[in-house]
């Protein structure tokens, strides 16, 4: 992953932007000896807590994921790890995001 920080006021529940390049192995019965290059935009929530992430937080970083453009993966970073209903809500998402 390539990120650039961009938190402060006003930064819209983003801390961090950037890409991160994946690549794509091809299909087995594909001739191609070489993979595929993807990149895909990526923003960052950090928060330090002496608490739980819990849902409320995830229902807010999808409100930030609704502005930004399909494909986009969302990453919920945290200190103190995430409560049960908050990992139910990240599964249950309609938006592609990772927890750390």
């Amino acid at each position: 992953m390539h990120l650039a920080r961009v938190g402060g006021a006003n930064d819209h529940g983003i801390d961090l932007r950037g890409s991160w390049d994946a690549a794509l192995e091809p299909a087995a019965s594909a001739k191609a000896a070489s993979t595929i290059p993807t990149s895909l935009p990526v923003i960052v929530q950090c928060k330090h807590e002496s608490r739980k992430f819990g849902p409320a937080n995830v229902r807010e970083f999808e409100g930030v994921m609704m502005r930004e453009p399909p494909g986009t993966v969302g990453v919920l970073a945290t200190n103190n790890g995430f409560s049960d209903a908050a990992k139910t809500r990240v599964f249950s998402s309609q938006f592609p995001l990772l927890c750390l």
